[in-house]
């Protein structure tokens, strides 16, 4: 083991600098939080807004300098692409989610199918109940682990289907193929 001591991981590009003033950091965090859409030339007329001062057509030197300066576009777009991947990463998580409960009430749905079918006595089972149940349960099975309702019939032309990774190639689901190369 070494005895050197661990660094700490560099602070997100959005945390307040080693010599940007308290003021001047205030207004990057009310840039920041303005979103994508945010403007320089906003932030300062809301500023004299709020001083009860009219709106100016274009930006003091100093408030141009210090965003130059302390990087604040640079800061503020890192800001917006994490909060890009963690939403996108939260929906991944609900999609998988809502898959896996899918998949646990097709299986439900099927396992009731069958008990109900054990249960019937054969005089009271028609042919076409018993086909149906199985078909409706397996459909729901399938396109809750991202297949289509119905593999292509045996001999069928395969080739307009190949297999694609789904929900981090958890799952597999099938696309049509648009000719060339994949993707």
């Amino acid at each position: 083991m070494s005895d050197l001591p661990l660094s700490d991981p560099a602070p997100p590009p959005w945390e307040r600098p080693p010599g940007e003033g308290g003021r001047w950091f205030a207004r990057f965090e009310r840039f920041r939080l303005a979103g994508p859409a945010r403007s320089l030339l906003a932030l300062f007329n809301a500023d004299r807004l709020a001083r009860g001062l009219p709106k100016q057509r274009c930006v003091p030197g100093a408030w141009a300098q210090a965003a130059k300066r302390w990087r604040w576009q640079e800061r503020a777009q890192a800001w917006d692409e994490q909060q890009q991947h963690l939403a996108r990463q939260a929906h991944a998580d609900e999609l998988r989610e809502m898959n896996d409960r899918h998949v646990r009430e097709a299986r439900g749905i099927q396992a009731k199918a069958v008990e109900r079918l054990r249960a019937l006595r054969p005089e009271e089972l028609k042919a076409a109940d018993v086909l149906r149940y199985f078909t409706e349960g397996t459909k729901l099975e399938r396109l809750a682990l991202g297949e289509p309702e119905a593999p292509p019939a045996p001999g069928a032309d395969r080739q307009g289907w190949r297999p694609r990774a789904f929900l981090h190639g958890r799952r597999r689901h099938r696309v049509p193929r648009t000719g060339g190369e994949p993707p």
